[in-house]
């Protein structure tokens, strides 16, 4: 058996009929309230987390990168190196896989073509990271490779024309997109694409938490809790008495991640861009 009451802040269980002006139903619809919020700010940590990540990696290959330009010599880590790009493009794959999912299912603020379609027309770099991913994931998890470099400079590239005779089978979606190049320099693209996806975890973040009304917990959730407790369940079973189920309880943990993600953000002076 359940019963509704609300925790204090010092851990004491506050029977809901014991609080003066507030009904059962209130507290009910305050926990549906609480669910709603907590799930918002765990979709805005996941972007932000595998965004983290997705950095971390590609840092890894610029530092991969800077080695091998400080010593040209060193072809042997060119094959690490294609390791840690195809690692990177897949990372990519998967991430802008998920947003796009995302934004197709809350489509409030529209996010599917002002920002996702409009990335990837207008940045090659994104077309072709999206079509490695599957190379990646079915093909070869390598990624070619070839330098180039004379007096003043050294410049590493993804092969193209590699690519199009290792991929004969691929779509003719991806075809298309091996074909408007023969290869697209590596930091370029690594720059790239790291870009879009930075934006994409941005605007998520802002649809999230203003389109969808996350915000509402600032304003009256937190609130509730402190005039009155965390509203929860009092479990009953006949072996231990009442037991408080706390599983919602992180949204007090969450709202400080995702307020300084927020604030880190500065969502308020993000603008999402519009297709030309």
């Amino acid at each position: 058996m359940e019963k509704l009451a609300l925790l204090s802040s010092k851990n004491s269980i506050i029977a809901v009929e014991s609080v003066p002006n507030l009904s059962e139903y209130e507290v009910s619809k305050m926990m549906e309230n609480i669910h709603t919020q907590a799930a918002q700010f765990r979709s805005i940590k996941k972007f932000y987390d595998d965004l983290q990540e997705i950095q971390n990696s590609n840092q890894r290959v610029k530092t991969l990168i800077d080695n091998i330009k400080s010593d040209q010599k060193n072809q042997s880590e060119f094959q690490n190196l294609s390791r840690l790009v195809a690692k990177y493009t897949y990372d990519f794959f998967d991430f802008v896989n998920f947003s796009e999912q995302f934004v197709v299912a809350h489509p409030i603020a529209k996010l599917k073509e002002l920002l996702i379609s409009y990335q990837y027309d207008n940045f090659y770099a994104y077309r072709l990271a999206y079509s490695l991913g599957n190379f990646v994931k079915h093909v070869e998890q390598l990624i070619p490779l070839n330098d180039f470099y004379d007096k003043d400079n050294y410049n590493i590239y993804i092969s193209i024309n590699q690519l199009k005779e290792i991929d004969k089978a691929c779509s003719q979606k991806v075809k298309a997109v091996y074909e408007e190049k023969d290869k697209i320099n590596l930091v370029n693209y690594l720059d790239t694409t790291l870009s879009c996806i930075q934006v994409q975890t941005m605007c998520i973040t802002k649809q999230i938490f203003e389109d969808e009304n996350a915000a509402e917990y600032f304003q009256s959730t937190d609130q509730f809790i402190a005039n009155y407790g965390f509203p929860c369940k009092i479990v009953f079973d006949n072996l231990n008495g009442g037991k408080v189920n706390l599983k919602d309880n992180d949204i007090t943990s969450l709202k400080i991640e995702i307020a300084k993600i927020v604030n880190k953000f500065k969502i308020a002076d993000i603008k999402i861009q519009t297709k030309k």
